[in-house]
């Protein structure tokens, strides 16, 4: 279980809008679970978050209640010199509570861990 403070800037590529600051005081609640497999070789994780958040372009300021999950596998390929390798499989939900936008996204990638001793 965790809540929290966040901040968040979204900016335009174009920079042709004003950017947006998302801010959470302390209204993000959320669970995360994640088991590894005894050979630590697989993972799984579960997050889901609710949130109500403050949303402010220039002096226009407006609050929404919004939602998050996430749900992913990862499994260590190989190791080079105790560098794993590793398939990431991934989907994720947003809900904008603001504008009611459903995203809805799924990802598959390879990582690359690097040792830091």
């Amino acid at each position: 279980m965790r809540t929290g403070v966040a901040y968040d800037l979204t900016v335009d590529r174009a920079l042709t809008t004003r950017p947006v600051h998302v801010v959470t005081p302390f209204s993000r609640v959320g669970l995360d679970l994640m088991h590894t497999w005894d050979s630590g070789r697989e993972s799984f994780e579960a997050r889901i978050a609710v949130s109500r958040r403050a949303y402010v372009t220039g002096r226009d300021q407006r609050w929404s209640s919004d939602a998050d999950a996430l749900v992913a596998y990862e499994a260590v390929l190989l190791a080079i010199n105790d560098a794993p390798v590793s398939l990431r499989l991934e989907g994720a939900w947003t809900w904008s509570g603001t504008t009611d936008d459903h995203d809805l996204r799924a990802t598959v990638g390879l990582r690359l861990g690097l040792p830091s001793d």
